[in-house]
């Protein structure tokens, strides 16, 4: 279930937009399974100029800064999304070498991007 937050601002992490249901220890919001078939996978990077969409996917193995737009202005690339088959969530970096606390952090900002894909009705799936 999601819930907004009864703040409007555009500086709290995007809760101010949705609070997902959480699983875990630190509430990282669900991602539903979406059904798959073969598209061809493009980066998200190319998103905006790729003319034909239609039998196309999303991909998020960029550079975090090609990408952290999505997480910045998710409302902005709603509309162009839902006309590509798939998208994928995003792939924020973790790394051994980061705090453990910023890894959690963009694997929240991972899930939160994909539920609240799924939440504006365009398929949004889990990467592995």
């Amino acid at each position: 279930m999601m819930q907004t937050y009864k703040y409007s601002r555009n500086s709290w992490e995007n809760q101010e937009k949705a609070i997902f249901d959480g699983v875990g220890m630190y509430d990282i919001p669900v991602i539903e399974p979406e059904e798959y078939h073969h598209v061809e996978w493009i980066g998200f990077n190319s998103a905006r100029t790729t003319q034909k969409r239609k039998g196309k996917g999303i991909h998020f193995f960029l550079d975090d800064y090609q990408f952290n737009r999505i997480w910045k202005y998710p409302n902005q690339y709603v509309e162009m999304l839902k006309q590509f088959d798939f998208v994928m969530s995003p792939d924020f970096s973790t790394y051994t070498d980061f705090p453990n606390v910023l890894n959690i952090y963009n694997h929240f900002r991972k899930h939160w991007v994909a539920a609240y894909s799924q939440l504006a009705a365009y398929a949004c799936s889990l990467h592995i």
